[in-house]
């Protein structure tokens, strides 16, 4: 049914080489998420030449790979995670990350992620530091990557408290207990290595603290806190507050838009990449764009309706009754099924070229403040937001709703200047007989849909926007859709 969109050139090309399967073998299936962070886990272990020491718990009962690596372990582990498919998380990703280094391989609607972790941060004697990966339990089926030992899970739970302060919280409260199955004697060795870390203090109140689950009282935390910092953790606490500083200052939001006709499957894949950043710690936000309706400001909502309420006006000055009747007489003198009532202001635009394009850049001023509106509220936060439908979708339909006829060059142009630039853009297309399966309520036809489709596609070649097959399965789609915004922000 396509005019000039084939069904073939619909099965449209994936963005490029990243979407291949990567090298590491894994089944795709959601059940097979645990194997595959198991599978991680062990292929980085291969790609290291000395010990790493995991934070939290291992794969399967974690959701990512916390690791704390030295200088060239470091460099060992990215270089095998991005063989493997992963992605290293870009600067201009908000938050930024001041220390750890983040990689994520895209599985679906979902996504892996290996944090490492460098060693150095802690401000440690080189001695203890060496103890730190030296006296780590060994895990099974692991050659490097091993877990802190009893004492040293004592020595970080009393470094947070020293921190964050309040209680010890149930997460911690299981690994102490952990740690203490595992050698009884640990407290007594924590306290024997507590000076090293400067946490004397702070290990004298996590043992009542962990006994009695009473929060910790605010003056021993903040000397506890004074005898970390003065122990050689205030020169990486001053450079972190230096970098806290720094990452307050405003930071562009980043816009990726996704478009296509209703039933498209928009919406979903706008949410899937919401929950795929989310769960990646990215601030993300998402915005729904329909064109001319629900205007969230009241200076252009009024300009509209003033607009329209002209345009009545001047129909009815011209003697347009605003109805067809009921019934039309044919040629053969059958009566003609009964039309739908058009207003005075759509039959003057629909006879005045001057009208129509007038009209025209009203919408196109109105869609173009929404698209600025929306991103207004995320101003200086460098938040990815995502938006269902943007410039593409109002281009397109100015010309379907105004006429195809017209270019609307002037009124395109208005609306691409007006909202921010898209960082990404991406056209998802299916065939309107598709999208009428997947709505019951569609209210087009297949003509309708085939014209609106064929707008879109002209849209889509003059802004060079990639073009992706809807009818793919969804998890494809939103794997090579976040794989891409991903590798943007490099």
């Amino acid at each position: 049914m396509l005019n000039a969109v084939t069904q073939d050139s619909i099965e449209a090309a994936p963005l490029g080489e990243a979407s291949a399967a990567p090298q590491l073998e894994a089944v795709e299936a959601p059940a097979a998420a645990e194997h595959e962070a198991v599978d991680v886990a062990r292929i980085v272990d291969c790609g290291l030449r000395r010990r790493a020491l995991v934070l939290g718990s291992l794969p399967p009962e974690g959701d990512d790979l916390d690791l704390v690596v030295r200088r060239p372990e470091r460099v060992d582990a990215a270089s095998t995670l991005a063989a493997h498919g992963f992605l290293k998380r870009g600067q201009r990703m908000s938050p930024r990350r001041r220390w750890i280094e983040q990689w994520a391989r895209f599985r679906g609607a979902s996504a892996f992620s290996v944090d490492l972790n460098p060693a150095e941060r802690w401000s440690l004697p080189t001695v203890e530091v060496e103890a730190l990966f030296d006296e780590g339990s060994p895990i099974e089926g692991m050659s490097h990557i091993v877990r802190p030992a009893p004492h040293h899970v004592l020595l970080l739970a009393a470094r947070r408290l020293a921190r964050h302060g309040g209680r010890v919280d149930s997460k911690r409260r299981r690994r102490i207990t952990g740690a203490l199955a595992e050698d009884p004697d640990a407290w007594r060795i924590a306290h024997a290595c507590a000076p090293m870390w400067g946490l004397e203090r702070a290990m004298d109140l996590l043992e009542p603290a962990y006994s009695t689950d009473e929060p910790v009282p605010a003056s021993p935390r903040a000397r506890a806190f004074a005898e970390l910092v003065s122990s050689g953790f205030g020169r990486w606490w001053a450079e972190v507050v230096a970098r806290r500083v720094r990452s307050k200052i405003p930071r562009r939001t980043r816009v990726i838009s996704i478009s296509g006709l209703d039933g498209a499957g928009k919406s979903s894949q706008a949410r899937a990449l919401q929950e795929t950043f989310d769960g990646l710690g990215v601030d993300v936000a998402c915005e729904w764009m329909p064109l001319g309706h629900a205007p969230r400001h009241r200076a252009i909502r009024t300009l509209r309706k003033s607009v329209e309420s002209i345009l009545h006006l001047v129909g009815r000055l011209r003697g347009k009754s605003g109805t067809r009747g009921p019934q039309a007489a044919g040629e053969d003198g059958a009566f003609a099924p009964a039309r739908r009532a058009v207003s005075p202001a759509k039959s003057l635009r629909e006879q005045s070229e001057l009208v129509t394009h007038a009209w025209a850049m009203v919408v196109a001023v109105h869609q173009g403040l929404q698209h600025r509106v929306a991103v207004l509220r995320h101003i200086g936060k460098g938040k990815v937001v995502i938006f269902d439908r943007y410039t593409l979708d109002a281009s397109s339909q100015l010309r379907y709703f105004y006429g195809s006829n017209h270019e609307f060059r002037f009124q395109k142009r208005l609306v691409r200047l007006i909202s921010p630039k898209p960082e990404r853009s991406f056209l998802l297309v299916v065939p309107p007989e598709v999208v009428i399966a997947r709505k019951d309520d569609m209210q087009y036809t297949v003509q309708e849909l085939d014209e609106q489709c064929r707008l879109l596609w002209e849209e889509a070649s003059r802004l060079s926007i990639p073009r992706l097959s809807g009818t793919r399965p969804k998890h494809e789609l939103s794997e090579e859709i976040a794989r891409e915004v991903w590798s943007a922000a490099g």
